[in-house]
């Protein structure tokens, strides 16, 4: 029955990776659950049993979303990213840095899939007024896509696999801040060092702006986009205010994104103002495929529960504890990322959880385990193109503006941009743990 759940997870990440005949991830995730459900490697009260674990993370990630789609279509990010080129010019190394730190500050408020599908698209945008050459953009392009995973560690709302991993062994949103605020730092600064080594030779010293029309022109809703920041604030200071509460940061996030909707569906039909028909839209068009994923892929991550691969995995963690708080966090950290790599960081992040609820550890070495999975699950898909969802929509972004990238070509940059800043960022975590 072990080879038998093994084959039907391998097979599921088949589908989802590959897509045949377009079918949709969520789709491909039911496929499998069905298949487990069927053959008995899972059972019906398994469904209810993770919903509970992931319905927070899920309907978190939805409302970031939503937040992020319509704070794009206010015209919030190509302002920023217009105000950053015109601000770093002329200087392209100072707009490289400029815009991995825009692509930080994006991922830690609307998480690292939303940096994915909105930065994306602004900075080539961006980079097309600009008279940076083709070759030169590519470094820019793989910045912003390494980024958006490798610094979603600071907040509990950065990453989904933070937000499971929090609400799965009670971590509040301020205790996880605090640690991983630092965290993500190290892996920031780590991060930009290590695409400057890899990319500055691509750099021309200096750009000039083809298009130097005000940045202005891109707000296309003037109250809509100041509206953005403040209730951004709030929002906010509600998941700190809200932090030893019980109540959960989706609620909070979800409220957000209906009072933007709301502002954004106000009426009124000029060019500088988004129209009545905005919100049904955008509701439309959510990635409600995403609900529907995380429940079909970890009703397959639970047969592999059940068949013993987390208590043997729980084991190795054990044996890591043996070694001290720096072992624990290399041992966690470095084994969660190899997996992730190779089986998607979001049933990762369920099996690494589980799998150290299993190596009975003290309630200190628990946490740090726990992070140490955060770390493994957020940075280890970058190895990979099928380590990460926001990796493949930023794939399925660059495909639709004729940006092909093979993936031995994203593996060699992958591996060589990854294993530094993953040891960087563990060896962070045993430091402020």
């Amino acid at each position: 029955m072990n080879i038998v759940a093994l084959l039907i997870f391998v097979g599921t990440m088949t589908l989802v990776v590959a897509k045949p005949f377009k079918i949709p991830i969520g789709i491909s995730a039911l496929i499998g659950a069905a298949l487990s459900l069927a053959l008995g490697l899972v059972h019906p009260t398994d469904v209810v049993t993770v919903w509970r674990l992931i319905w927070n993370a899920t309907l978190t990630l939805i409302a970031l979303v939503i937040i992020s789609v319509v704070m794009a279509d206010a015209g919030f990010f190509k302002y920023l990213a217009s105000r950053v080129a015109i601000f770093c010019g002329p200087s392209t190394l100072r707009l490289f840095f400029t815009i991995q730190l825009l692509t930080a500050l994006t991922a830690a408020i609307f998480a690292n899939d939303g940096a994915a599908l909105i930065l994306t698209p602004v900075v080539l945008d961006l980079l097309e007024v600009t008279d940076i050459a083709k070759n030169a953009q590519g470094a820019f392009v793989f910045a912003v896509g390494f980024v958006a995973d490798a610094t979603s560690l600071p907040f509990v709302i950065s990453n989904l696999t933070n937000i499971i991993t929090s609400d799965y062994f009670h971590i509040s949103f301020d205790s996880y801040a605090a640690k991983m605020v630092l965290v993500d730092l190290a892996s920031l600064v780590a991060t930009i060092a290590i695409t400057v080594l890899l990319f500055r030779r691509r750099l021309p010293k200096s750009y000039s702006l083809i298009d130097s029309s005000h940045p202005r022109i891109h707000i296309r809703d003037l109250l809509l986009f100041r509206a953005g920041y403040i209730i951004l604030f709030v929002t906010f200071l509600a998941y700190f205010g809200l932090a030893n509460t019980p109540v959960p940061v989706s609620i909070v996030t979800s409220a957000a994104a209906l009072v933007l909707l709301g502002v954004a569906s106000r009426g009124g039909e000029s060019n500088n103002r988004i129209n009545l028909r905005y919100s049904k839209r955008i509701l439309r068009e959510a990635p409600w495929q995403i609900i529907v994923f995380s429940l079909g892929m970890y009703l397959v991550v639970f047969a592999l529960v059940h068949t013993g691969y987390s208590k043997s995995l729980g084991q190795l963690f054990s044996h890591f504890a043996s070694w001290g708080k720096f072992g624990l966090s290399l041992g966690v950290g470095s084994t969660i990322a190899i997996i992730s790599s190779i089986a998607n960081n979001l049933p990762t992040v369920l099996i690494g959880s589980i799998s150290i609820s299993h190596a009975h550890l003290s309630h200190h070495y628990t946490t740090v385990a726990a992070l140490a999975n955060v770390v493994g699950t957020d940075l280890g898909p970058k190895i990979t193109p099928i380590g990460s969802l926001a990796t493949l929509i930023w794939l399925e972004i660059l495909s639709k503006r004729s940006i092909h990238i093979t993936w031995w070509e994203y593996f060699k940059y992958g591996i060589v941009m990854t294993t530094p800043v993953l040891l960087i960022s563990i060896l962070a975590l045993a430091l402020v743990s």
